[in-house]
């Protein structure tokens, strides 16, 4: 998808000063971390644009993403945690690559999971 070609870049640039920014001010008790959603989040907006044009694609839930933030937040011992809808509980490699291959990836079909962590 060529007009995601400027994020991935950004995205591991930001990534990598917050996981850096958090081992620089750990010892003055400040936190700062990372929660990075790779997917489409169920029951929002976008996850609604593409249903109701009949795709079904891999998705996540804001829940599990929601209790992982609180959790973070609350126990401050971790930097970065990672939802992605690529992982293979969620779906094969190979069915993502075939949706963002597709001419038409709103039309596109791919069985519907829940990636969890």
């Amino acid at each position: 998808m060529p007009m995601l070609g400027t994020l991935a870049p950004a995205s591991a640039a930001l990534r990598m000063y917050v996981l850096t920014l958090a081992a620089a001010v750990r010892d003055r008790g400040v936190y700062a971390a990372t929660l990075t959603i790779g997917g489409l989040i169920e029951r929002g907006d976008i996850h609604r644009a593409f249903t109701g044009q009949g795709a079904t694609l891999p998705t996540l839930d804001p829940d599990d993403i929601a209790d992982t933030a609180w959790r973070m937040y609350v126990a401050r011992d971790e930097a970065e945690a990672v939802f992605d809808v690529l992982t293979p509980e969620a779906s094969t490699t190979s069915e993502w690559i075939r949706v963002l291959q597709h001419p038409y990836p709103l039309t596109a079909r791919v069985r519907r999971t829940r990636a969890r962590r």
